[in-house]
């Protein structure tokens, strides 16, 4: 979900906003974010891959633990993307946040 807030995070490719939804999703219901990538093969069927959960760091300022776990969040599914690219379906506007 995007709710308007972004925050650039350094991709391989460069930076790209990313929305920190997830991040407070899961400060607000005190759960880990679950990075997961879901790939369509060739023969039809799909392919789920799950990541490492990201958990909010609750010993740091809320507005910091949200922008921490945005960016382990993206971290955790570049290899995704760079595997990817063209399954890769981006929430946020790609210019958002940037000059």
């Amino acid at each position: 979900p995007y709710r308007g807030e972004a925050l650039p995070v350094d991709l391989p490719g460069g930076p790209i906003a990313f929305s920190t939804s997830a991040a407070l999703l899961a400060l607000l219901g005190n759960c880990p974010i679950l990075p997961v990538a879901i790939h369509r093969k060739n023969d039809g069927r799909y392919r789920m891959v799950a990541r490492r959960p990201v958990r909010i760091d609750r010993s740091i300022p809320r507005k910091d633990a949200i922008e921490k776990a945005t960016r382990e969040t993206a971290a955790e599914l570049i290899p995704e993307f760079i595997g990817h690219p063209e399954h890769w379906f981006h929430f946020v506007p790609l210019t958002t946040g940037f000059q």
